[in-house]
């Protein structure tokens, strides 16, 4: 039987979901704020895999990082992966979503892989 929800990726993780003083406090993130997402240990190129099933989407920020977005099935929800590689940094490790819009992804499917770009830990 198929798990509804799985972890992106093996490791620990290294910056949780909240308020985290230790790393916000520098003041180039202007002081102490929530971090809206769950980072993991790592290294570049371990594969990160979809968490659930529905349909992705290749991102950009505005800092450069590259992401994938899937939202559920029903549209109920969406899972964010950021600080992934892209093919001008890493050539080697080419996301199979990277550059693409609307593709159909399955739990356990592989969707890109980690790299450590801007304020990841």
């Amino acid at each position: 039987m198929k798990q509804d929800l799985i972890l992106p990726t093996n490791g620990n993780i290294s910056q949780v979901f909240g308020v985290n003083p230790q790393f916000y406090a520098d003041p180039k993130y202007g002081g102490i704020k929530s971090h809206n997402g769950i980072d993991f240990m790592g290294n570049t190129g371990w594969s990160i895999f979809a968490t659930h099933d529905g349909i992705a989407e290749h991102q950009v920020d505005p800092g450069g990082g590259h992401g994938v977005v899937i939202t559920s099935n029903d549209g109920s929800y969406r899972s964010i992966y950021w600080h992934l590689t892209n093919p001008s940094e890493h050539p080697e490790f080419v996301s199979p979503i990277y550059g693409k819009y609307k593709v159909p992804v399955e739990t356990g499917d592989l969707i890109g892989y980690m790299n450590n770009t801007g304020a990841s830990t």
